[in-house]
């Protein structure tokens, strides 16, 4: 009879230790999503003038990729503006393509800024 006891309060014990486990597997879980998100959320890949095109006022100003004309180097990103079909920088008054004789090719949304670091 003491053997049939004993396993009666094992598999109480387990079923408890169980429940435990299953409760820690679901905190990392939640902790894991959390931390893709935010992966997902800093790493924006770039985006083809091609496939589609910044739309406001989600992407106002956006980080763009320029291949210079005619020889094909890719330049410096710069931070710039659609404006009725045209790029526009935040450093020229004149369309990007124009100023430096380019061709946006990609585009890609501007990072969250850092947190805590005063405001602008």
């Amino acid at each position: 009879m003491n053997n049939i006891e004993d396993l009666k309060w094992e598999i109480i014990r387990l079923k408890r230790e169980n429940e435990e486990l299953k409760t820690e597997v679901a905190k990392w879980r939640d902790k894991h999503d959390s931390a893709k998100f935010k992966i997902e959320q800093e790493y924006q890949p770039w985006v083809s003038v091609k496939d589609r095109l910044p739309e406001k006022p989600q992407y106002d100003w956006v980080l763009v990729r320029i291949t210079l004309n005619p020889d094909g180097f890719v330049g410096l990103p710069h931070i710039a503006e659609l404006r009725r079909g045209e790029w526009f920088s935040t450093e020229y008054d004149l369309p990007i393509e124009q100023m430096l004789q380019g061709t946006v090719t990609h585009w890609k949304p501007l990072p969250e800024p850092p947190k805590g670091e005063g405001k602008c």
